[in-house]
């Protein structure tokens, strides 16, 4: 039976009877220059050594290094994407919608394309005054393209469907119809007729603010409030959790590290990743940006594992004067040495006592499509027994891996590891569902993956070249003072502020 490659699910049947000749040598079925889709020299050996493991040690070393299910996926689409009314939305385009795709192109998509007179930062990216579409150019698929990405253009989760059409409404009327009009297609009650039916027309859309379309990677460190009863993550590190384009603000689910206490602070998911206010966003003052969404399980503030030579998770820090503990935990009980990124993973890396810790926080899909969020902790060895508070009672946790055990005690559920347990690796599972369910979820749940691989480095994030020009200062000063103007056109939406130093040899 012969699977054909054009059309899913037809087959064709050559009978044995038929068959003159069999043989298995000539060229493989692989196509060619896969390995060109490739970054680089070290994903084809991280590839290379993948294959190796599992075919050394077999199914078991499969399920040990299988990713984050959250990795495997993009983000599904909002709901209102199913019934739009795609007809009404351009009809109901206008002048002022020429204005406001205007301010969107100008602000996001002419970094990329550029614009009639100017080359845009990816020489890859369509010039629309003259290039021809390679996934249509009518209306529609325009908007098909931004709503789920096509080749290296990814999906523009930010834009609601009237920003999406206001911006094709400026492409069309500026570029396309007096530049490039093979591309042009004219809107008509025949072509309206054709389009998908619906009744919604989208939420309405927000400000286009530079703070909130940037792409901070995976994850962000900021001061982050959970709720309004003062849980504060004064160190804290937001990271993504579900895969795709765009960094930690283009998610729908994530979670909060706070580096001080060790702790987990919260897990949330939502449309929303936070409330952006603040001075480092909005520039507002007197207030800290508020995580947004719904959260699923919050722990307050507090040391997330008990000092490992007393037991007891009595906070000792320094007291403010609003009389809130501020700073890291005491260096002897527990100290944060840094993350690593590797693709969209972020690994957190800490002691406890004298115990190395790496922990990968992610989530996985349960029966029903039930998000559980995840802490694969890979633990070094500990002299001591080491106890950590997992969650409030109330939230259902259960716990993978056969070295340590989970207690309630003092309204809370502790990980405890025994005296003799470690090196151990395991994985947290937590959820704001039914317990019964998770823990018969955790007996099907992939085993603790080995962390230590994500910590070698992995495919550049930013491997384009930004290019900037230099104010060369004088040397008629104390110092010198050369500064590099803003590279304002980059595929990243962010603007760099850099200033260089130089002092004199002599000092």
């Amino acid at each position: 039976m012969l699977r054909d490659a054009g059309q899913v699910g037809t087959f064709t049947t050559v009978l044995k009877t038929d068959i003159d000749e069999r043989n298995d040598k000539g060229p493989s079925l692989m196509p060619e220059g896969l390995v060109n889709n490739l970054s680089g020299r070290q994903e084809f050996l991280d590839l290379t050594r993948y294959l190796i493991e599992i075919a050394e040690h077999g199914p078991e070393r499969a399920r040990q290094l299988r990713p984050a299910a959250s990795l495997f996926a993009l983000p599904p689409l909002p709901e209102y994407e199913r019934d739009l009314d795609h007809a009404g939305l351009l009809r109901a385009l206008d002048d002022k919608s020429f204005q406001r795709g205007e301010a969107i192109y100008t602000r996001v998509c002419a970094n990329c394309h550029g614009t009639k007179e100017q080359l845009g930062s990816m020489p890859t990216s369509l010039r629309f005054a003259e290039g021809k579409f390679k996934n249509g150019s009518d209306p529609l698929r325009m908007y098909q393209t931004l709503t789920h990405g096509y080749g290296m253009m990814t999906p523009q989760t930010w834009m609601v469907p009237q920003q999406k059409y206001d911006v094709i409404d400026y492409i069309r009327e500026a570029y396309l119809k007096p530049h490039n009009p093979a591309s042009y297609t004219k809107i008509d009650d025949a072509y309206l007729a054709s389009l998908p039916t619906g009744k919604s027309r989208g939420p309405k859309p927000s400000n286009i603010e530079p703070w909130v379309s940037m792409n901070y990677g995976p994850s962000l460190m900021a001061t982050l409030e959970i709720g309004d009863k003062g849980n504060f993550a004064y160190k804290g590190i937001a990271v993504r959790l579900d895969n795709g384009p765009g960094g930690v603000s283009r998610g729908r689910h994530w979670m909060l590290f706070d580096h001080d206490t060790l702790r987990v602070a919260a897990a949330w998911s939502g449309e929303g990743f936070i409330d952006w206010m603040g001075i480092n966003f909005n520039g507002q003052h007197k207030i800290h940006p508020h995580v947004a969404g719904t959260v699923h399980f919050a722990n307050p503030v507090g040391p997330g594992w008990a000092d490992p030579e007393t037991g007891n998770f009595d906070d000792t820090r320094l007291k403010g004067r609003d009389g809130k503990p501020y700073g890291p935990l005491p260096r002897s009980w527990a100290l944060y040495k840094g993350i690593y990124h590797y693709g969209n993973q972020v690994i957190l890396s800490y002691t406890v006592g004298t115990a190395t810790v790496l922990e990968m926080p992610a989530y996985e899909l349960a029966p029903g499509e039930k998000i559980v969020y995840t802490r694969t902790l890979n633990i070094g060895k500990s002299p001591r027994e080491l106890l950590m508070r997992v969650a409030p009672t109330g939230t259902a946790v259960a716990l993978v891996g056969d070295k340590a055990t989970l207690e309630e005690k003092d309204g809370y559920t502790l990980l405890r590891i025994p005296v003799g347990a470690t090196p151990a690796s395991l994985k947290l599972l937590l959820s704001d569902g039914d317990r019964a369910a998770l823990l018969a979820y955790a007996k099907t749940s992939p085993q603790a993956a080995s962390l230590e691989p994500f910590t070698k480095g992995g495919p550049r994030r930013w491997p384009e070249l930004l290019k900037t020009e230099a104010v060369v200062g004088g040397d008629n000063q104390a110092f010198e003072i050369d500064v590099l103007t803003h590279p304002t056109n980059n595929p990243w939406n962010c603007q760099m502020r850099l200033t260089g130093f130089d002092f004199y040899a002599d000092g």
